[in-house]
């Protein structure tokens, strides 16, 4: 099974230093809520491969390419973005579409949890 998890935090214990300078903006409680869930994922045997997906949107307004990281064994994508404000959310969007155009395919478990509109195209 392939996972495609697409979140709003950043569930890790430390914020990578890759996207720091953003200066993220994201719940704690979707954070505990989303590590709890990587967990119980990560326990299952027939997941061959497991993708968490998040904006990562950042304070901090600009050009901000995707960045894709592993961490035991699970692939973090932070997607990119550009500008500030509502160019930020509207960049985010066409940064999730082309990433889900390219990278989900047929067979694929796909979950969303708080469904942020950002995956609602």
């Amino acid at each position: 099974m392939n996972i495609k998890y697409f979140g709003t935090s950043i569930p890790l214990n430390e914020t990578p230093k890759e996207i720091k300078f953003r200066q993220l903006n994201f719940s704690g409680a979707a954070k505990k809520r989303e590590m709890y869930l990587l967990d119980i994922f990560s326990k299952i045997n027939s997941v061959k491969s497991f993708y968490f997906i998040t904006p990562a949107y950042g304070k901090n307004g600009g050009f901000f390419n995707s960045i894709k990281l592993i961490v035991d064994n699970k692939k973090y994508i932070f997607l990119g973005y550009i500008g500030k404000g509502l160019t930020r959310i509207i960049t985010s969007y066409i940064y999730a579409f082309l990433w889900v155009i390219k990278n989900v395919k047929t067979g694929d478990t796909v979950i969303t949890y708080n469904f942020p509109p950002i995956y609602a195209i």
